[in-house]
């Protein structure tokens, strides 16, 4: 059963009702009658709040009104929302969750990009040359991380050669060349790099940043392409005849030639440079 009320509430906001009977049906489903009057050239001003204090489960807010024999009426609804705590939680966790995708698509992409500059302004081989080039370029690179490991060296001191700037002419440094060629000439002599053999292990054991350039290496040499994939190997390599004291004196002492001179012209030792001893086979040329 509407309630009726007798005499009008005067505001400065609300509607004004001219005619009638007048209902206003909110939320949660109650109904009032505002203003009955059976005299129809009578004009109020009416106020009345809806106190709705329930939590509304949707995302609308609905009002109907219902008018009968009115000729007009006017009025502005205003809506005072109260953050319920229950929906500040769920707001931050969506808040949350969205930030955090956003965020690791960024690094993700962020990523890419220096993977990216990194590929493009490192220096390439070329992957397109002889397979015989190829070969030996693979067993100059297992060969020079193997003396790197047996006489933990970089290769960073041996600069012989240097430049004249009055000149701008290369110069042989004379004490230096004396020394490292001595150093040089042990570990290419006294192992048989041409017998090197191989195994290559998958990219995942280099470093991650490397993976992904690693991964996309190609070549018309399928066997180049394995190697500039590969992320560790495995390398077997021997003693060169009638060197075998000099290495494992050089593995317990740590010094070339057993501790003296080089191999004298004509002894056992002394590997010439037609292709005999050390330097038989593939690869002499080099040495």
């Amino acid at each position: 059963m509407p309630k009726s009320w007798e005499s009008p509430v005067a505001s400065e906001s609300g509607g004004t009702c001219s005619v009638g009977e007048t209902e206003i049906k909110g939320e949660e489903g109650e109904e009032r009658v505002l203003y009955k009057e059976d005299d129809p050239t009578k004009s109020w001003q009416l106020t009345q709040q809806f106190d709705m204090t329930r939590p509304f489960s949707q995302k609308k807010v609905g009002f109907a009104i219902t008018l009968a024999q009115t000729v007009g009426v006017s009025g502005t609804i205003r809506l005072h929302c109260i953050r319920t705590p229950e929906a500040l939680g769920e707001w931050q966790h969506t808040a949350y969750d969205s930030l955090a995708a956003s965020h690791s698509l960024a690094i993700v992409e962020y990523e890419r990009k220096i993977a990216d500059a990194a590929l493009n302004a490192s220096p390439r081989y070329n992957k397109d040359f002889n397979p015989d080039m190829a070969k030996n370029l693979v067993k100059d690179e297992l060969e020079k991380a193997c003396i790197s490991l047996l006489t933990s060296q970089t290769f960073s001191v041996f600069d012989s050669l240097q430049r004249d700037t009055n000149f701008d002419a290369i110069e042989v440094n004379q004490a230096k060349a004396m020394v490292q060629g001595r150093y040089i000439q042990f570990f290419e002599q006294v192992f048989e790099w041409d017998q090197l053999q191989y195994a290559l292990y998958p990219y995942y054991w280099a470093r991650k940043s490397s993976w992904k350039d690693r991964l996309f290496q190609s070549s018309t040499d399928a066997d180049f392409a394995d190697f500039c994939r590969a992320g560790a190997a495995r390398v077997h390599f021997g003693s060169a005849k009638n060197f075998g004291l000099d290495v494992l004196y050089f593995l317990q002492r740590g010094k070339v030639w057993g501790g003296g001179p080089t191999a004298a012209i004509g002894s056992e030792e002394y590997v010439p440079l037609d292709g005999g001893g050390a330097c038989q086979g593939a690869g002499a040329y080099r040495r």
